[in-house]
């Protein structure tokens, strides 16, 4: 994922709901917007399993979600 280069089209606003565009190695594409629903299945494909792009959540509202366990790593 570190190979991955994001950036904010425009200035942020304050909030986490700010759009970013993801810029993959090798430059092949163009950067996809987080905001494109196609955007999981690119990440998915360049990291070789399924993953899904999610804007910052609150870890006090949202402790669950940060929580969670890939199914493979579950029965480690």
């Amino acid at each position: 994922m570190l190979d991955i280069h994001v950036r904010y089209p425009q200035p942020p606003r304050s909030g986490p709901s700010d759009r970013v565009e993801l810029g993959l190695p090798g430059g092949e594409s163009a950067p996809i917007g987080s905001e494109d629903p196609a955007v999981h299945d690119v990440l998915s494909a360049h990291l070789g399993r399924k993953v899904a792009l999610w804007p910052l959540l609150s870890a006090e509202e949202n402790r669950a979600h940060y929580l969670r366990v890939w199914p493979e790593d579950a029965e480690r």
